[in-house]
């Protein structure tokens, strides 16, 4: 019996892939064969690095760990003969703590050397959250600059904003109006707040205290609120702004604030009931971690870790600003400079935050919360709708931005881990030519190996839980909606349609982290997977190949190169897809796959850099293929199904086309604003070059539906067939067949169909990954073939007059929550007037906090 799997010669030869494996099959055989759905879920950019706690061998130079993975591994011998002694007793070993260990918030990774539990050394590595956005923040205008410092520590997110704000107007030595000041300040220590009670709760967790916890999460939620109702973001705000606030305080805001900071002592106090006295709390962070003063200014400290040293510093004291310096609060400092006495700076900075929030709150003036000069801050939206010159302000402010005087400046904060910088430097121009940002917590791990020395390996996690927070959640997040939706649905396929990464951030040395984070969660469940890859998927700087052959690392990998030309793109290939006992040679199944950037010889540049897809794709290839596919199999009309990441602009013009959809036509998740679809220049003009693309889907026999990423928000399914009120450039409704013969650049001939019945279904595939934007709950696209739906007229796999007016597919979403979204079967009449509709589905959103 032939294997389910098998790969042969050449990578120019299908794959061969049955509809259920086999007992011989290296994949574990399934109930229900014909039942299993096909996973179609986008990826996006995720990292992966080992598990945590991985036992190594000591290197003497322990500077290079040995890799257990490595071809010579643990056999490999010592750089010298150990003595007898030596010999017969190992002291010293290393330990890989992170960057996946649960005390490990973020991507930290330690290797730490241990003598039996004894920390000997510990040696941090820092950068597997790298952006380089300092980079980036040089090809960005001033306002365009300031989102990115929202994404520097996800818990600190105004405060980040507001320290490069004051930098800016510095260099444009303008005047912040009162109001936007007491804004700043009251948001300022909501943000501190916030990162506290992450930090507290999160550390007692750490070590064993659960319920500070749950309880802590609940007042968090409340301030998670308040940001999002003054911004409209959660997370992400981008509302303190150079020049004053992004806009004012909603009615009734303030008076929200202020009921939940009255009761918010008395939660502080019952958290301290749990925690303070408490011998486990106590003996667990007593004596651990401790800093003197002289090291901790030396190791330059700020923030609590300086504080509780018994340094007295605070910025918002030392260097007020904003509204600081009209506020009376206390600086609260430790004794021994340990964990447990900058828990109690920790606690006590919750009640002078307090007691700032309800100064502010009472002594909020009127007045415009940002400056009154259009070239740096907005005009009133009303002023635009009567005034012209308010509406090129507006439209000069945020296309082109607004020019800094040269110079250069230092502006220095107290956020809620310490001091956070900003020395920013100025050509004149609209975008500065060096932004350098020092984040508080970068000098505080590198003392962990100093500070860690000595202690047991369990009082890691509580020095570590000190500096919380090394990178955003999105990768971890991500990976849990892969395993919730992969234990539901146990797929046989499953299909990665497109932005696995982010390549504008990535560079080539270290995209495997990103391939590495998608793929253990398929080959643990010995799933076989095959891709596309998208815009994002080697945009700028990151090879396609690199990622091509570090996927093709890992068992399982369907991914194939069919298509030599080095401007088709890497991932155009088709799959064959069997019967499930192997015994019918003819495929039951044809799954093409598409580049989204392949087939075209030049790749056009929008405005921002970004690459167009302005291709012809791969036609030719496509065509030929099938045809050959064809002339093998001559009295089988042998269904298919097509991935593509970018969607075509069929659907583009479907959801722009009256009704398009609406809530009694084809509803879906529809909240997002299309994006940049096939066939565009570069100045987002669309020009028709997919449309031998589209032509091409309709001209192949058989093709039931394609499936396509891109837009986060959107997840519906649409009939493209003659009742179609809407008319897609290149393409003529015809209700007999019209084809139109082409010579390619090879001198080939190839026919292409405009629009006929049955026509084609076009879907949205539902967006996965927690890298991307959008706040739409998570899930994955769930496709079900059954062989008896692909072969109605007769049962029988070897029928001869199958048609494709009778396939049959069933698809639908299943969510990170585990409900069912959007069940529709893709048949004959699906979509249109005689047929079901696309149902009505909740829109729901995202919970996570990430």
């Amino acid at each position: 019996m032939a294997a389910s799997l098998a790969r042969l010669a050449t990578r120019h030869t299908a794959k061969r892939l049955c509809l259920c494996p086999s007992a011989s099959s290296s994949i574990a055989p399934r109930s229900f064969c014909n039942a299993r759905s096909l996973s179609t879920s986008p990826g996006r950019r995720v990292e992966y690095a080992t598990e945590g706690m991985t036992m190594i061998p000591t290197d003497p130079s322990f500077g290079h760990p040995i890799d257990p993975s490595s071809p010579d591994g643990i056999n490999r011998a010592p750089d010298h003969e150990p003595d007898e002694s030596t010999g017969r007793k190992i002291r010293h070993y290393t330990v890989n703590f992170g960057p996946q260990h649960p005390a490990a918030h973020g991507v930290l990774r330690l290797i730490l050397e241990l003598n039996g539990e004894e920390i000997v050394r510990a040696d941090p590595h820092v950068g597997l959250l790298h952006r380089g956005t300092e980079k980036l923040i040089e090809y960005k205008t001033y306002l365009q600059a300031l989102p990115y410092f929202d994404r520097l520590d996800y818990v600190s997110m105004m405060t980040n904003e507001q320290c490069f704000s004051l930098a800016v107007e510095k260099l444009l030595n303008i005047e912040v109006p009162e109001r936007a000041k007491w804004i700043r300040t009251l948001f300022g220590e909501i943000t501190r707040v916030l990162n506290h009670l992450m930090s507290v709760l999160s550390h007692a967790m750490d070590v064993g205290a659960l319920t500070p916890f749950l309880w802590g999460f609940e007042e968090r939620e409340k301030l998670m609120e308040f940001y999002e109702r003054v911004s409209g973001a959660r997370l992400h705000a981008a509302y303190v702004r150079p020049g004053g606030v992004h806009q004012d305080i909603p009615i009734g805001l303030l008076d929200d604030i202020y009921q939940w900071a009255t009761q918010f002592g008395d939660r502080i106090d019952e958290t301290e009931e749990l925690l303070t006295d408490n011998r486990i709390w106590i003996g667990r962070t007593k004596g651990v971690g401790v800093v003197s003063a002289a090291d901790a200014l030396n190791y330059s400290f700020s923030g609590v870790m300086l504080r509780g040293s018994g340094v007295p510093w605070d910025i918002r004291k030392s260097q007020p600003y904003d509204a600081y310096d009209q506020v009376d609060f206390d600086v609260p400092v430790g004794v021994n400079g340990d964990c447990y006495d900058r828990y109690l700076c920790r606690m006590e900075e919750f009640r002078q935050s307090l007691r700032i929030i309800h100064q502010c709150l009472n002594k909020m003036p009127a007045g415009p919360v940002r400056v009154e000069d259009y070239k740096i801050a907005p005009p009133p939206r009303a002023a635009m709708k009567e005034n012209m010159e308010a509406l090129i302000h507006h439209f000069l402010l945020f296309t082109k931005g607004y020019t800094v005087p040269p110079g250069e400046t230092y502006s220095a904060i107290e956020a809620p881990k310490g001091e956070m910088g900003v020395f920013v430097v100025s050509d004149g121009s609209e975008r500065p030519y060096r932004c350098k940002i020092r984040a508080p917590g970068f000098a505080h791990l590198g003392a962990m190996d100093q500070v860690s020395r000595g202690h047991l390996l369990a009082d890691a996690v509580a020095i570590i839980a000190e500096n919380l927070s090394w990178g955003p959640g999105q990768d971890n997040k991500t990976e849990m909606v892969m395993n919730t939706v992969l234990d539901l649905e146990s797929p046989q396929l499953v299909v990665l349609n497109g932005d696995l990464i982010t390549g504008e951030n990535t560079y080539l040395h270290n995209a495997s982290h990103y391939i590495d984070k998608i793929v253990p969660p398929l080959v643990k469940r010995n799933l076989p997977w095959a891709s596309t890859y998208g815009n994002h998927d080697s945009q700028f700087n990151l090879s396609r190949e690199a990622i091509y052959q570090r996927e093709h690392l890992w068992p399982n990998s369907l991914t194939a190169n069919m298509v030599d030309d080095p401007n088709a793109g890497v991932t155009n290939y088709y799959l064959p897809v069997f019967s499930s006992d192997s015994s019918n040679p003819i495929p039951v199944m044809i799954l093409w796959f598409f580049d989204s950037r392949g087939g075209y010889l030049f790749q056009e540049l929008d405005s921002s850099g970004n690459e167009i897809p302005r291709d012809e794709w791969v036609v030719e290839w496509f065509l030929n293929t099938s045809t050959a596919l064809s002339l093998q199999y001559p009295s089988h009309n042998i269904p298919s199904l097509a991935f593509v990441h970018i969607p075509t602009n069929a659907m583009l013009v479907h959801q722009n086309t009256s009704p398009g959809i609406s809530p009694t036509h084809e509803p879906g998740i529809n909240d997002d604003n299309p994006l940049a679809q096939q066939g565009l220049d570069a100045n987002g003009t669309y020009i028709g070059t997919d449309i031998p693309f589209m032509r091409s889907l309709l001209s192949v026999p058989g093709l039931i539906a394609s499936f396509s990423g891109h837009d986060h928000g959107n997840d519906w399914c649409m009939k493209w067939d003659l009742e179609s009120n809407f008319t897609v450039p290149g393409i003529t409704n015809t209700t007999t067949t019209t084809t139109t013969t082409t010579t390619t650049t090879s001198g080939r001939q190839k026919q292409l169909t405009n629009l006929t019945s049955p026509g084609l279904n076009l879907c949205f595939s539902r967006h996965s990954g927690y890298g991307g934007y959008g706040s739409w709950m998570r899930g994955g696209r769930q496709i079900l073939i059954k062989e008896q739906d692909m072969f109605l007229n007769n049962n029988n796999v070897n029928n001869n007059n199958n048609d494709d007016d009778t396939h049959i597919i069933q698809t639908w979403n299943r969510l990170e929550d585990g409900t069912v979204s959007g069940w529709v079967e893709l048949n004959r009449t699906y979509g249109t007037s005689q047929g079901d509709t696309y149902p009505v589905v909740e829109d729901k959103k995202t919970d996570c906090n990430c």
